[in-house]
């Protein structure tokens, strides 16, 4: 898997590449936590 981080009109814009249909379930779950608030 590959990630790119670029600029979008001021932005930061990521695009992911190469992942595995199998491991998309787990892309998603680590995209959804969230840090704990201190």
């Amino acid at each position: 898997m590959k990630a790119v981080v670029r600029n979008e009109k001021g932005k930061a814009v990521m695009d992911f590449k190469g992942i595995p249909v199998d491991q998309l379930e787990l892309l998603a779950e680590a995209l959804l936590v969230k840090p704990p608030v201190s």
